[in-house]
């Protein structure tokens, strides 16, 4: 396994143990807030309808109806209020200005800082007023070449005023681009024209007319013709009139491609409209014989949808224009921050939980095992198969005594014939011996005799002393007892050996 496969697998399990906070598509119009989020591989979407004057030519008129429909949005989209919900709002074009620049020889290294510099020189309106972004057209970059970019730029009152509403209505601002910069991805990933071919996206609105020209995937110009201009003084606006605005506006965007880059052609014209496409068809065959027009159902190529697509990227790879400001951006990275602390915290409180259900389950049954067992043991006890088993075992232990008493006795058998001869001759003709008893475990021997008078008794005694295999000699005189002319004693000591040399 590569290292690539298993950084990939460890990106996954990090994943599935705390899973990165769901971004979706926004775009508030003037008449409508539309959502689209991408789950499981569809695309999942939600709309609710403005009241007239609560947004007004992409302007907040009114904060507190619009955070209103936005927090209705939100529990629609996902009623659980505490997981977090992120978006990729998507401003009108009207108010976004967008301009291609090119940055200068530098490292990697002052990249940004050169690009930001440049970006500010350019800009139409104060940077301190406003908020910018840029990227790269293309990826292909070097130190040794200039590289060209495109760099957007916003009021900050317009953004603030929608990224207020967003947040008090529970959302929170993953990043924050343009309408031409969500269609023009949404035609690339359907790759309804071939990506390094320039063409042309015109999006026909409740609003109005938008004009987009995309070059290496990204727009380098756009431009929004409201329906009031083409209304004028009339209350409706026929189709010949329509279909007049249509062309001139056209024309006046495919003279504006050709004199920034005369060096391109572009025949490719991508009309998002679910009608007039038989019209519109003859017109661009009556004045723009040289371009090629395909119709889209907005259905399928949306701004929502095109925002969304962003966000599925993940966000450290993310380096797509971003008109987010810093409290917005801070916003989201504080709800991710919280999204993962939530889910990590609900799996050591699980843990816990579980470990002591584990052990409540366990002290319980063994609870259960011991009174069981207290219940039983009276009638273990008195079962008769019990008390015969206590008699063999009593039998048993008896006999057990019995083998190791003979196996003593067996042990300390001596020959006592040199011993006894070895008495006699220690007695002589004065002293006899009656008895003798022999203690094995000790050694010690017990001699009753008779003697002639108390002198007698104590010379045997010495007698005794003196042979060195008898030790602890011992008469006391009360075991002298005097009968008749003769008297009785009784004395003990120990023998060391019975190997007497006869």
């Amino acid at each position: 396994m590569s290292k690539k496969d298993i950084l990939k697998k460890l990106e996954t399990l990090l994943q599935r143990i705390s899973p990165p906070v769901p971004v979706g598509g926004l775009q508030i119009a003037d008449f409508s807030v539309r959502y689209a989020e991408i789950k499981s591989g569809r695309f999942v979407r939600e709309s609710l309808r403005l009241e007239p004057g609560v947004v007004e030519g992409g302007r907040v008129k009114n904060a507190a109806a619009l955070t209103a429909v936005l927090a209705e949005l939100r529990r629609r989209v996902l009623p659980d209020l505490r997981k977090p919900l992120s978006v990729i709002l998507s401003l009108s074009m009207r108010d976004v200005y967008i301009q291609t620049f090119s940055t200068p020889q530098v490292g990697n290294g002052d990249f940004d800082e050169a690009a930001g510099l440049n970006a500010r020189m350019i800009s139409p309106i104060s940077t301190e007023n406003a908020y910018y972004g840029w990227q790269r057209i293309s990826e292909k970059f070097t130190a040794s070449t200039n590289t060209d970019m495109i760099g957007a730029f916003v009021q900050k009152p317009i953004v603030d005023e929608f990224a207020s509403s967003i947040e008090a209505a529970g959302f929170g601002i993953a990043a924050i681009e343009f309408e031409s910069l969500s269609l023009a991805r949404g035609v690339n990933r359907a790759k309804l024209v071939d990506g390094d071919r320039p063409y042309t996206i015109v999006l026909i609105a409740a609003e109005g007319t938008s004009m987009i020209v995309v070059r290496k995937g990204l727009p380098h110009f756009h431009y929004f013709h409201p329906w009031s201009e083409v209304q004028g003084d009339d209350k409706l606006i026929s189709v010949s009139k329509f279909k007049e605005a249509l062309a001139d506006e056209l024309e006046r965007v495919v003279n504006f491609f050709f004199t920034h880059w005369s060096g391109e052609e572009m025949k490719d014209v991508v009309f998002i409209t679910p009608f007039f496409e038989d019209e519109i068809t003859t017109l661009i065959k009556q004045r723009f014989s040289n371009l090629s027009a395909q119709f889209v159902n907005p259905a399928d190529i949306n701004v929502t949808a095109g925002a969304a697509l962003r966000g599925i990227i993940p966000r450290p790879q993310d380096t797509e224009i971003s008109l987010a400001n810093v409290t917005a951006s801070g916003a989201f990275e504080k709800q991710q921050l919280g999204n993962f602390v939530r889910i990590w915290r609900n799996i050591v409180v699980a843990s816990l939980s579980f470990l002591l259900l584990l052990f409540v389950g366990a002290n319980i049954f063994l609870r259960i095992e011991i009174s069981e067992l207290l219940a039983n043991e009276g009638s273990i006890l008195t079962d008769p198969s019990m008390e015969e088993f206590n008699l063999l075992s009593e039998q048993a232990t008896e006999f057990n005594v019995l083998v190791d008493v003979v196996l003593s006795i067996k042990g300390a058998s001596v020959n006592v014939a040199p011993f006894l001869r070895k008495m006699e001759g220690v007695a002589g003709e004065g002293v006899k011996i009656t008895r003798l008893n022999f203690n094995p475990s000790n050694s010690a021997i017990l001699l009753n005799g008779t003697a002639p008078n108390e002198g007698a008794a104590v010379d045997f005694k010495n007698r005794l002393a003196g042979i060195s295999q008898f030790y602890e000699v011992d008469l006391p005189l009360h075991n002298i007892v005097s009968f008749g002319e003769s008297v009785s004693f009784s004395l003990t000591f120990k023998i060391s050996s019975f190997d007497f040399v006869e």
